[in-house]
Parts: C-alpha cells; sequence; structure tokens
C-alpha cells in the first residue's frame, strides 16, 4: 500500500512514517495507522484483486469493492445495479483475472476479495478522497519468475505440480502475462556466459519477510555482512560441541524447518554450506509418526527446532527408540525452550 502524505498533516507515531511523502504499509493494521492521514491510498493485491480490477477495467467493466463473506454483498450489488461476483466453478464472474477479460463494456460488478478489495473498501469507509488499485502491468517491474513446488523433481514434479494445482487446489487462479517459468529461466541461463558482478559486504543480499507470527510481515534488509556475520556466530556456538566426543565425520542436520524463515535459512542451510554438512529436509513436520521414521534412519549430529516441534516429539511413544549418540547441539527459536 501507497499512501501520499496531505499537507499540513503530521503523524507522531513512528508507524505513520512521519516525515516521508509515500509511506508503506501491509493489512487492515497498517490501513488504519495511515488512512486519516493520506488524500490517496492506492491498494497493492497484484496476484487477485488489483489484476482482477486492471483485466475487468481493460474489458470496459466498473468494479465496485466490498467485503469477502460478507452476508450484505448481494443486496450491495443490487442496490447500485450490480453483478455479484461468485464462483467460476458456476460459470460466474470469479476473482480469477482471465474470467473478467470477456466482461460485457458497461458491466458493473460487486467483487469482494479478502485483502484487496476489503482493505479498497475500508480506505473509503475512512473518508480517503482517492482509493486506486495498483497493477503490476503499471508498474516499472519488467521480470517476474514463477516458481513451483516439483520444479526441481524432475518427472516426479511434474506430478507434484498437477497435484498441487488440480487434486489439491492449493495455487489459487492467476495472471501475470509476461511472466517467465523458473525452469524455463534456468534453462535460458544454462547456455548464457557468467559475468561475476562487483559485490562488497554492505551491498544488499536480500530482503528477509518475517512470518508474521507477532504481527504484520516485514521485510528486513539484509547485507552480505550480516549474513555472513549471523553464519559466523552460528558456526562458533557450534565448534566447542563439535570437539567434545565422539566425533562426527560430517555435520548431519535436521531441517525441519522452512527455508524461507530466516531460522533455518542460517541455522540449517547456510551453516551446512559452510560446513560441509547434509541437512535432512523433513517436507511435513507436522507427521510426528513419519518425522520418526525418518529419524530413525541416521545419526543426526544438530537439531534446531522450535519448542512445539520438540515437545510433540518427545510426548510421542516411539521417540525413545531414535539413536541420538551422535548429537551435538539442539537449539530452539522463536520462544523459550522448555525444559525436559
Amino acid at each position: 500500500m501507497v499512501s501520499e502524505l496531505t499537507d499540513g498533516v503530521r503523524a507522531a507515531e513512528f508507524c505513520r512514517q512521519d516525515g516521508y511523502a509515500y509511506r508503506f504499509d501491509w493489512g487492515p493494521e497498517g490501513l488504519a495507522a495511515l488512512a486519516p492521514h493520506c488524500e490517496v491510498v492506492v491498494i497493492v493485491d497484484v496476484l487477485r484483486f488489483t489484476s482482477a480490477v486492471c483485466c475487468a477495467v481493460e474489458s470496459g467493466a466498473t468494479v465496485l469493492p466490498y467485503r469477502w463473506k460478507d452476508d450484505t454483498a448481494g443486496a450491495f450489488a443490487a442496490a447500485h445495479g450490480a453483478a455479484l461476483a461468485g464462483l467460476r466453478e458456476h460459470g460466474e464472474a470469479s476473482l480469477s483475472p482471465t474470467d473478467l477479460l470477456t466482461l460485457r463494456k458497461g458491466v458493473r460488478l460487486v467483487l469482494p476479495s479478502p485483502n484487496g478489495s476489503t482493505l479498497a473498501l475500508t480506505a473509503a469507509e475512512q473518508g480517503v478522497p482517492h482509493v486506486l488499485a495498483g497493477c503490476l502491468a503499471r508498474t516499472p517491474v519488467r521480470t517476474v519468475v514463477v516458481t513451483a513446488m516439483g520444479d526441481l523433481l524432475g518427472f516426479k514434479g511434474v506430478i507434484v505440480n498437477l497435484v498441487v494445482r488440480h487434486v489439491k487446489k492449493m495455487v489459487p487462479t492467476y495472471s501475470l502475462p509476461g511472466s517467465i517459468a523458473f525452469n524455463d529461466a534456468l534453462a535460458a541461463g544454462r547456455g548464457m556466459k557468467f559475468t561475476k558482478p562487483a559485490i562488497t559486504r554492505e551491498d544488499v543480499a536480500f530482503l528477509q519477510y518475517t512470518g508474521g507470527t507477532t504481527g504484520v510481515s516485514k521485510g528486513a534488509t539484509l547485507l552480505h555482512s550480516n549474513i555472513i556475520a549471523n553464519m559466523l556466530q552460528n558456526d562458533a556456538w557450534l565448534q566447542p560441541a563439535l570437539k567434545k566426543p565422539p566425533v562426527v565425520d560430517q555435520l548431519f542436520i535436521v531441517c525441519a524447518l522452512p527455508l524461507y524463515h530466516i531460522f533455518a535459512l542460517t541455522a540449517c542451510f547456510l551453516l551446512g554450506v559452510r560446513a560441509g554438512g547434509v541437512n535432512l529436509l523433513i517436507p511435513n513436520p507436522r507427521d510426528i509418526p513419519g518425522f520418526i521414521k525418518e529419524l530413525q534412519k541416521y545419526q543426526v549430529s544438530s537439531f534446531p527446532a522450535v519448542n512445539t516441534l520438540y515437545n510433540a516429539l518427545v510426548n510421542h511413544p516411539d521417540f525413545a527408540k531414535v539413536d541420538f549418540s551422535k548429537l551435538k547441539a539442539a537449539f530452539g527459536g522463536g520462544m523459550a525452550t522448555q525444559k525436559a
């Protein structure tokens, strides 16, 4: 969400980003903090709502935002002489951008959605003079690479992607014209010559998004020096444990955490790379019996996790059958680890 500062308004609270003409925030909490002090709010929800708005407007339709799963949506649509978007399985216009490319010119459509549409209506109800929908096609973004769960699994990955999309329906319908599939990008780059860029420790490595478990998800700008320092800190804590008997020839790490979180990224992946270790990837740690069966196959030496997972494991009767004779370190993140 981008907000433009109203002349003469200066919010005291830090969360309102006082002093900046253009400000960014996330979700209903961000809107509540910024909307009372803005002349313009731009809602950006490119995977669904704002891409759908773009397609509908290009078809000559008018979109009216509304709250998601609100029983009054039908009455609202009737009062405004509009159709109410529904399910594409019922042959109705839906949130799918591709459905809206064929709308008749002049159609008025009430288009509820859980994020973009709800926030757009909320902004208008809070008195924001101008509420706009920001679409990817209208931004400076030039290249979008789309990944799928099975991309690097070979032929098995084709089956995984089909099941994820069409059986479990875990991937919502979306439209990103001009996007490039991840495997196509790899194939195109495979024949190119690598030109090594000049990188310093103070250059940005990536944006690390928080999980959002304790508030709105935020992107932290991490420099190469941040990542190096954190990896060396992990290694410094681990080395004393590795020097104690019994000797392990290779660090064997249980990775039962999502690698897109900073905890697993550093304590499992990057530390494993530095130490020349092995990461045992557990795709579904909630399956405790299956998890324990995997642990029984190996002698692990490092086991980072969260307290909830530790608790579930130690209270399972089969956990006592796991051989932890080579375990060097087990450490928790995200919250305090309770005593056994």
